[in-house]
C-alpha cells in the first residue's frame, strides 16, 4: 500500500466515524427510548432465576456445572463424559466467568441484557428507516421486533426480550440487524467493501453461533445471487463471498478439526432416523399448519412455494417491472404466512397482508426488493433444504440428520416478517391520501389491534410472573437433593431442570437426545431409556424396574402416585413430587 493509499484509508475511516456520530446526535431521541426498553428488559430479568430459563440454557448450565465441578454428574448419561455434547465456547467461557464470581448460573446472561437489546434495536431501526422513512414507525417495529418471536415452524425464538431466552444464537441475533443494513448498503448501492466486510463479519460470528452463520451465508448468497442475476460473474462473486466468510469462521474451523477423534454409534441408520423423526416431528412436515389445511393442500403449498419462489426470484430480483415486483410481493406474502403463521404472529400477518392488498400499487425499490429476497430465500434455505436433504436420503440412502440445523434457517423469518410490514407501512403512507375515510379508519384500528395483541402477549409471556406451583416444587425437590443425597446419587426422572438445580446425575432426559445427536453418541441409549420411564408413567413398580435396570439411587414421581403407609420409602415428598429411595428396598 502506498502512502497516499494509507492517507485515504485513514481519511475514509475518520469520515465514517465521523458520519457515525451525527447519525446518532440526530436520531438521539429514538435512542434513548431504546435504552429505557433496554433497561425495561435488564429489570425484568433480574430476578427471574434457573427454573425460569428455557430448557436450551439448563444444558448450557449444565456445562458449566461440570466444567466447574468435575466431580458432579459423574453418571450422568449425557455429562457424563465431555465428549457426548458440544458446547460453544466462547458462551460457556462467559457464563464460567461469572458463575466463578457469584455462584449465580443466570449472572452472566443478566449482564448481557441490556447491550444486547439495545444493539438490536439500534439495528432495527436504521433497517426500518431506511425502508419507511418516518422514524417513530422506525422505531415501533425495531421496539416490536426485539420482543421474542416463537417460530412455531422450526420451533426457534427470534428476538432478544429477557435474559432467560439467552443461548448463542441470541448473541448472534443482537448483531444480525446491523449486519443486514451493512449487506443491504452493499447490495443496493453495488459496494463490493461493504458485501466483503458484511460476509467477514458473519464468519465472524461464527465463533459465537456456527449453526446461525452457516445458514445466514446461504441466504445471504442466495439474495445476491438473485440481485446479480444467475452469470459467471456472479457466481465468482458469491464464491468470493463465501470464502470471506469461511475466512471470519477459521477459528470456529480449527477447535472443531482439533478436537480429539471419539467413537460415533455405530447404529443402523434406520433406527436412528426413527428416533430422528419422533424427536423432531416439526420437520415431517410443518405441523403448525396441518391444523387448519388438510395435508394434500399443504403438500402442494409447499411444493408450489420451492417451484415459484426461485423461478420468480431469478427472473424479476432486477428488473423494476411492476409486475414482477407484484409477483415477489405475493410469494413473500405466502411464504411468511407458511413460516411464522401462529396466534401471536396472526395480527401482523394480517396487517401486512391487508394493507398491501388497499395500498397503491407502485414499483419496488431496491432495497425493498433486497428486503423481499430475503425472505423468499430463508423460505429456500430452510423449508427446501429440509425436503432437499430427505431427497437425498430417499434417493441415495444419505441420511437426513443436518436438516435438524437446516430448518432453523426459518428462524430469520422473525426478521423477515418485519421487513415486509416496513414495506408495507411506507406504501401505506404513500397512499394515504388516495384511500377511503373508512378505509383509513380501517387501517388505524386494525394496526393498534395488531401492535396490541403482540403487545399483551409480550407481557404475558415474559413480564407477568405466573407462579407455576408445579415447577416450583419440583426445585423444592431438586434442593433438597443437592442438600440431603451423596453427589454422585443418580435419579430417574426426565428434567434436565432438576439435574441443574440438583447438580444430581440423571438416567436421561428427552433434551439430552438433540444433544447425542449433535455428536452423534448414545442416542439409541438415551431414546430407550426415556421411552422407558415414560412407559412406567406413575406406575411405581415400573418405575422402579427401570431405576433397578439402570443403578438408579432414587425416583422422582407425582405425589399422587404414592399411597401413604404402603409401598417404597419416602425420603422427601411435598404437594407435586415425592422422592422414592431406591437403597432401601433394592429398587425393585
Amino acid at each position: 500500500m502506498t502512502a497516499m493509499e494509507s492517507v485515504g484509508a485513514v481519511q475514509g475511516a475518520v469520515g465514517l466515524t465521523e458520519r457515525g456520530k451525527c447519525w446518532l446526535r440526530r436520531h438521539a431521541g429514538p435512542l434513548s427510548v431504546f435504552a429505557i426498553l433496554a433497561g425495561v428488559w435488564t429489570i425484568v430479568s433480574w430476578p427471574k432465576g434457573v427454573e425460569q430459563c428455557t430448557s436450551d440454557l439448563w444444558i448450557y448450565f449444565g456445562m458449566v456445572l461440570k466444567a466447574e465441578h468435575p466431580e458432579l454428574l459423574s453418571r450422568d448419561l449425557l455429562f457424563g463424559d465431555p465428549a457426548n455434547y458440544a458446547e460453544w465456547p466462547l458462551f460457556t467461557a462467559f457464563l464460567r466467568f461469572f458463575y466463578r464470581m457469584t455462584g449465580d448460573l443466570t449472572f452472566g446472561l443478566k449482564v448481557l441484557t441490556f447491550p444486547l437489546n439495545l444493539l438490536f434495536m439500534a439495528g432495527a431501526f436504521a433497517v426500518f428507516l431506511e425502508l419507511t422513512s418516518v422514524r417513530w414507525a422506525a422505531a415501533l417495529l425495531a421496539a416490536l421486533a426485539a420482543a421474542p418471536m416463537g417460530i412455531p415452524a422450526s420451533a426457534e425464538i427470534f428476538g432478544i426480550g429477557p435474559a432467560t431466552q439467552f443461548v448463542p444464537r441470541t448473541l448472534f441475533t443482537a448483531v444480525f440487524p446491523l449486519l443486514w443494513w451493512v449487506y443491504a448498503r452493499g447490495v443496493t448501492r453495488d459496494d463490493p467493501r461493504l458485501l466483503n466486510l458484511s460476509f467477514l463479519a458473519v464468519g465472524l460470528l461464527a465463533n459465537i453461533h456456527g449453526i446461525s452463520a452457516f445458514l445466514l451465508t446461504q441466504i445471504l448468497l442466495l439474495v445476491t445471487l438473485a440481485h446479480l442475476g444467475f452469470s459467471r460473474p456472479s457466481l465468482l462473486t458469491c464464491l468470493r463471498l463465501g470464502l470471506l466468510a469461511g475466512i471470519g469462521a477459521l477459528p470456529l474451523v480449527v477447535t472443531v478439526l482439533t478436537r480429539p477423534t471419539v467413537p460415533t454409534e455405530a447404529a443402523p441408520v434406520e433406527a436412528l432416523l426413527e428416533v430422528f423423526q419422533w424427536r423432531n416431528p416439526y420437520l415431517y412436515p410443518q405441523t403448525v399448519l396441518l391444523g387448519h389445511i388438510p395435508e394434500a393442500i399443504l403438500h402442494a403449498a409447499t411444493l408450489s412455494l420451492l417451484v415459484a419462489i426461485p423461478v420468480a426470484m431469478f427472473l424479476w430480483g432486477r428488473r423494476t417491472a411492476d409486475r414482477g415486483g407484484a409477483w415477489l410481493l405475493g410469494l413473500a406474502i405466502a411464504a411468511s404466512w407458511y413460516m411464522i403463521y401462529s396466534l401471536r404472529a396472526l395480527p401482523l400477518l394480517a396487517w401486512f397482508t391487508a394493507t398491501l392488498l388497499l395500498a397503491r400499487r407502485v414499483s419496488l425499490r431496491r432495497l425493498e426488493r433486497v428486503a423481499i429476497s430475503f425472505g423468499l430465500a430463508t423460505f429456500l434455505v430452510g423449508v427446501g433444504g429440509v425436503l432437499f436433504l430427505q431427497g437425498l436420503h430417499l434417493g441415495f440412502g444419505i441420511p437426513p440428520f443436518a436438516a435438524l440445523h437446516q430448518f432453523r434457517a426459518i428462524r430469520f423469518s422473525g426478521f423477515a416478517v418485519f421487513l415486509l410490514v416496513a414495506i408495507a407501512f411506507a406504501r401505506l403512507s404513500a397512499s394515504w391520501r388516495d384511500l377511503g375515510r373508512h378505509v383509513r379508519y380501517a387501517c388505524i384500528l386494525l394496526s393498534v389491534f395488531a401492535v396490541g395483541v403482540v403487545a399483551r402477549d409480550v407481557y404475558r409471556t415474559y413480564v407477568w410472573n405466573r407462579r407455576d406451583v408445579a415447577r416450583a416444587d419440583l426445585v423444592e425437590v431438586a434442593s433438597w437433593a443437592r442438600a440431603n443425597t451423596p453427589r454422585d446419587a443418580l435419579f430417574l426422572l426426565d428434567s434436565p431442570l432438576f439435574r441443574v438445580v440438583a447438580q444430581r446425575s440423571l438416567v436421561a432426559s428427552t433434551k439430552d437426545i438433540g444433544m447425542l445427536f449433535m455428536v452423534r453418541r448414545h442416542i439409541l441409549d438415551a431414546s430407550r431409556r426415556v421411552e422407558e420411564q415414560r412407559a412406567a408413567g406413575d406406575d411405581i413398580p415400573s418405575l422402579m424396574r427401570v431405576a433397578a435396570r439402570y443403578g438408579a439411587d432414587y425416583v422422582v414421581v407425582r405425589s399422587r402416585a404414592v399411597q401413604e403407609g404402603s409401598g417404597p420409602t419416602v425420603a422427601y415428598r411435598n404437594s407435586s413430587y415425592a422422592v422414592l429411595a431406591c437403597r432401601a428396598i433394592g429398587c425393585g
